[in-house]
């Protein structure tokens, strides 16, 4: 009577050791499946974010696309677009949310330390805590010539740090933003241009 009770415990100890085994698993498997489908909706969100950034056709909704990826899919609450002006070391304020833009710098050299660099040596530039105030620096490129820059500040409250989709963010807004802007602002002015002919040919 013993010898079959202690089998049966036996038996019972060895089912909820399997148990615990094949429940480990299908944890695995369920967080495998998640990170999948992660990483599906993160191709897709960057499919779609390329894609918008060539279907806008004028430059302010360029810059507001650019300002909702970096708001909605980055997840930041401070942040500034700039363009370099006709002067590599003046800035132009294409857009900004969470700050004042009267105190938002329009010189190269006086922005934070860490996003000058990152724009003179054409480098995405990101850090685990803010550093000088920046958390990142993306700089926009046309070929190899850096026309622009995305500085962030900070991010959302409930956002603890920068992950691997806004870094892939990153690689494309520095390589797409710029030639998208620059795009829209040749098909403005083939539109104006345009539009003038029509008015010079209807008035002869």
């Amino acid at each position: 009577m013993g010898s079959d009770l202690e089998q049966q415990e036996k038996r019972i100890a060895d089912l909820e050791r399997e148990l615990r085994v094949q429940t480990d698993r299908a944890r695995n498997a369920l967080a495998k499946c998640d990170a999948l489908q992660r990483e599906n909706a993160q191709l897709a969100n960057l499919y779609v974010s390329s894609y918008r950034l060539y279907q806008s056709l004028v430059p302010t909704d360029v810059v507001d696309v650019i300002q909702e990826i970096v708001i909605n899919l980055v997840g930041s609450e401070e942040f500034a677009v700039y363009e370099l002006a006709s002067r590599d070391d003046v800035l132009a304020l294409l857009g900004s949310f969470g700050l004042d833009p009267e105190a938002v710098h329009t010189e190269l050299s006086a922005l934070p330390a860490p996003a000058r660099e990152a724009i003179e040596k054409n480098q995405v530039v990101t850090f685990s805590a803010a550093r000088d105030g920046v958390l990142a620096c993306v700089p926009l490129r046309r070929g190899d010539r850096v026309t622009g820059a995305i500085v962030i500040y900070s991010l959302l409250e409930h956002k603890p740090g920068l992950e691997r989709l806004d870094h892939e963010l990153f690689e494309l807004l520095a390589t797409h933003a710029a030639p998208a802007l620059h795009c829209s602002r040749l098909n403005a002015r083939e539109a104006a241009l345009s539009a003038v002919g029509q008015i010079d040919h209807s008035v002869s």
